[in-house]
């Protein structure tokens, strides 16, 4: 099935849509220790839509959808340091493991935007297929994948040179994106086939499909690769696939129109936006895959991305009709 391309905005809303070691007994309760509370909120550009935070963790960069920009927020103040003009309805972005690039995927323009991040310059601009919205990068920043929403295809692109290298045939409108630590595979949610399609990277070839919830829309996996986690927005849930066999063994429950998800880098707790509209945020234990707290980053906020500093200590969920992005820790 084939959308026509149309501004997010008019899209109706179906579619928007430790503890240390020793020898003795604690004498008392184990405390958990997570992000929890929203410390400051960034006011950045209109309608932003995604984040990445480089490995220093340093900056976050921010999608701009209707301003056709990325904002550099610095991390140690909060501050936005820099604008950055890029292509037409900027959505997905992604930063290699090595933070000297970030590329961006301009939904409009059919076309991924590079950033050089020393001096926060477009150096490249990659044409890719129709609607890219998703992008990651594999961990050892070789290669970077791009969802084309409306042509059912994944670009590859060849990080060396910036050259597209392949397209791949997937589900039918493919959303989001993420590859497994090891490399080995990517896993993307094809959202008009309640489906998630697996990629074997070594050749470029889809091996197999798994069947989630309705309307697939973002996916992230753990550090460890053990399991992969896929919001359903159209259900309002979370599909929990085992990458061994590659199962959905667990279904966790979210709000209303659930929109992204992501991990610690210790792996311990997933934050999940349980509810775009009203602004609510759940925190999800992986050992058991149970819902421990929820957190209100405000009404009418709409947040549609999130991210952990790789610190772990705080986590950065973008607000898009608040236009902010809102720290918690």
């Amino acid at each position: 099935m084939k959308l026509t391309k149309i501004a997010v905005s008019i899209i109706p809303v179906i579619l928007i849509l430790s503890f240390s070691c020793g020898n003795s007994s604690p004498t008392g309760p184990v405390t958990e220790s997570y992000p929890d509370s929203v410390v400051a909120t960034v006011a950045i550009g209109n309608h932003p839509m995604d984040i990445s935070i480089l490995p220093s963790g340093d900056f976050a960069y921010v999608t701009n959808l209707l301003d056709d920009n990325v904002s550099v927020i610095r991390t140690l103040d909060y501050s936005v340091v820099a604008t950055i003009s890029v292509g037409n309805n900027p959505w997905g972005i992604c930063v290699l493991p090595s933070g000297e690039y970030v590329y961006v995927a301009n939904d409009l323009d059919d076309n991924v935007s590079v950033i050089r991040t020393l001096d926060n310059s477009v150096v490249a601009t990659v044409n890719v297929g129709d609607s890219p919205r998703g992008i990651c990068s594999l961990s050892s920043g070789d290669y970077v994948y791009v969802t084309n929403t409306n042509d059912g295809t994944v670009s590859v692109i060849r990080t060396s040179d910036n050259t597209h290298i392949s397209t791949i045939s997937v589900g039918d409108y493919p959303w989001s994106i993420c590859p497994l630590t090891s490399g080995g595979y990517v896993y993307v949610t094809d959202s008009m086939d309640n489906s998630v399609s697996i990629i074997r990277t070594s050749d470029q070839t889809v091996i197999f499909t798994v069947s989630v919830g309705n309307f697939p829309w973002s996916i992230c996996t753990l550090p460890s690769d053990e399991y992969v986690y896929v919001i359903n927005k159209i259900d309002n849930n979370i599909s929990v696939i085992q990458t061994t066999d590659n199962s959905v063994i667990a279904t966790i429950d979210l709000i209303y129109l659930p929109s992204d998800i992501c991990s610690l880098p210790s792996g311990d707790y997933l934050y999940a936006i349980a509810n775009s509209q009203s602004g609510f945020i759940r925190i999800i234990r992986a050992s058991d895959h149970s819902v421990i707290e929820t957190i209100h980053v405000g009404y009418y906020m709409e947040p549609m991305g999130i991210c952990s500093h790789p610190s772990g200590e705080s986590v950065y969920v973008v607000n898009r009709t608040g236009n902010s992005v809102s720290i918690i820790q």
